[in-house]
């Protein structure tokens, strides 16, 4: 069976992310996309369109050793207009080590991302590595 369109996406976007392709990531995006990232953190806020998207990974990047590494572990999806992505991450700031179970759930129009919401399995901890 032929995965769904909406799974595509999601997998399409972490593999232009670890690519750090940045076109490839920006094609995948609605125009008014919206990212939520919860907590208190440096990194946390809500960014809305494509170049807070940018700003958003480039701070990301800014307050990192190196870029972060993801491994894409679950893409599932309603079929409709939602899916979930489920993702180990590793980021070094300052000499710590980050590593957590992410998600994200992604709303989806016309083939494009238009809104992310970033979940942790340990948002203290997460909040905590970013404002060190």
């Amino acid at each position: 069976m032929a995965e769904h369109q909406n799974t595509s996406i999601v997998r399409a976007l972490f593999d232009a992310s670890a690519r750090q392709d940045v076109d490839g990531v920006l094609n995948l995006l609605a125009d008014d996309v919206v990212f939520h990232i919860p907590g208190s953190s440096p990194i946390a806020g809500t960014y809305r369109g494509k170049d807070e998207a940018l700003a958003f990974w480039g701070r990301l990047a800014q307050l990192s050793d190196a870029p972060p590494q993801s491994e894409l572990l679950h893409a599932l999806t309603d079929g409709e207009s939602t899916a979930v992505a489920v993702w180990k991450t590793r980021a070094s700031r300052k000499g710590q080590i980050l590593e957590d179970v992410l998600g994200y759930i992604f709303e989806l129009r016309d083939g494009k991302i238009a809104s992310a919401r970033n979940l942790a399995a340990d948002p203290e901890a997460a909040d905590r590595f970013w404002s060190a």
